[in-house]
């Protein structure tokens, strides 16, 4: 790779860092406990740690990458994805708040599918119903969250 580090996975693995460390952060301001008897603060922090290994394998693998980033091969960001995602996330929270979890993961899968430019609607409708079938079973039947399936 000539010493050259790839761009993407230095930022990727920068971003995803400094949100580790901010989760680690937020975490220590609740009670942590032990293994055995987790509090608030627990499991934040282990996904902060996590997130902050992965940010570091991350910018290490830009070091030894092959693939370096150039003019000629690097991808225009792609508006239409990001603009889904952040869409489908802002759906989930006002959905989930007024309507339920089974509307508002149905219509956050749609909302992000719609990111995918290869994405058919068949496709985006399955993926929508198959997604809000494993939260509802995940959520409030395994793990039994006050989260109530459908509002009225």
């Amino acid at each position: 790779m000539n010493g050259v580090i790839a761009r993407r996975e230095l930022m990727a693995g920068g971003l995803l860092a400094a949100i580790g460390i901010g989760v680690v952060v937020e975490a220590r301001r609740h009670a942590i406990g032990t293994l055995s008897e987790m509090q608030a603060g627990y499991f934040p922090l282990i996904l902060g740690i996590l997130l902050i290994g992965l940010g570091a394998l991350t910018v290490l693998s830009g070091f030894t990458s092959d693939a370096a980033e150039t003019v000629e091969d690097s991808h225009p960001i792609d508006l239409r994805g990001c603009a889904a995602i952040i869409a489908s996330v802002l759906a989930f929270v006002l959905l989930g708040e007024y309507a339920g979890l089974l509307p508002a993961t149905f219509l956050s899968a749609l909302i992000a599918a719609a990111g995918d430019r290869k994405m058919t609607v068949k496709g985006a409708l399955v993926l929508a119903a198959t997604l809000s079938a494993v939260a509802a079973l995940l959520f409030s039947y395994a793990l039994n969250m006050p989260f109530p399936l459908v509002r009225w």
